[in-house]
């Protein structure tokens, strides 16, 4: 008898794991929460990347169409989250940014908006088989977490050149290490790739950002003395 067989197993892959892996997804969208507090405060980026946040709303609004098509509530709300705290992100880390990096972030934003919508257009509309609807969405729906997975790694030469590891973020590559390894001991237990192999990469990258953290460094904490200071702690007082 298969794991699939068991009415044990049955409920813990139906209601355990999806509701774990949307708590730890949910870990993913708040973990840059508290570096964007500081970008805040100190009004500027520190050599923060800010392209992660952009690809965070691009992939909540393609997991969010997903959703729709296959009506997995589990998966809408939780991404219905990451949208906004994405949206928030972006908008308070674009004031910071330079020109050059909020060209990309409009950028990234209108093309993945565009992509998004006309394959979710495509999928609801225009193919009638439910099976490739949801095959064809789902599809462009793991290569954008493939490349939200990645984005932190968009300065990966410039983390190499200057060994520096300040555009990275621990709590981020933790949260997408901790939510790829569910999600991939999930796929591998129902022997979905859809599942193992987005994830799996996700697994890869965030184990890549983590040893260049631990190499190199980054600015977190630097950032948070200065946070701590009586200059800054006023700053945030009267802004208040």
């Amino acid at each position: 008898m298969s794991c699939q067989d068991s009415p044990l197993c049955k409920v813990f892959l139906d209601q355990v794991v999806p509701v774990v892996g949307s708590l730890t997804s949910l870990l993913i969208y708040i973990a840059p929460w508290k570096e964007v507090s500081l970008i805040i405060a100190l009004r500027e980026l520190g050599g923060v990347n800010v392209l992660p946040y952009a690809m965070m709303v691009c992939n909540s609004i393609a997991w969010l169409m997903y959703s729709f098509l296959i009506r997995n509530y589990f998966v809408m709300v939780t991404n219905l989250m990451g949208y906004g705290l994405g949206i928030y992100y972006t908008l308070q880390t674009y004031r910071f940014s330079t020109s050059a990096q909020q060209v990309s972030v409009a950028r990234l934003l209108l093309v993945g908006t565009v992509v998004i919508f006309s394959a979710s257009g495509i999928s609801f509309v225009f193919i009638s088989d439910p099976v490739s609807a949801k095959l064809f969405l789902g599809w462009v729906a793991v290569i954008l977490l493939a490349a939200f997975y990645s984005s932190p790694l968009s300065t990966l030469y410039a983390v190499l050149q200057e060994r520096s590891a300040k555009s990275l973020s621990w709590n981020l590559a933790a949260a997408s290490l901790l939510n790829s390894a569910l999600w991939t001991c999930y796929g591998v237990t129902l022997d979905d790739s859809f599942i193992w192999a987005p994830n799996g990469f996700g697994i890869v990258v965030a184990l890549v950002q983590l040893v260049l953290l631990y190499l190199y460094g980054g600015s977190v904490l630097e950032r948070q003395r200065l946070v701590s200071s009586p200059r800054v702690c006023e700053t945030i007082d009267e802004e208040a």
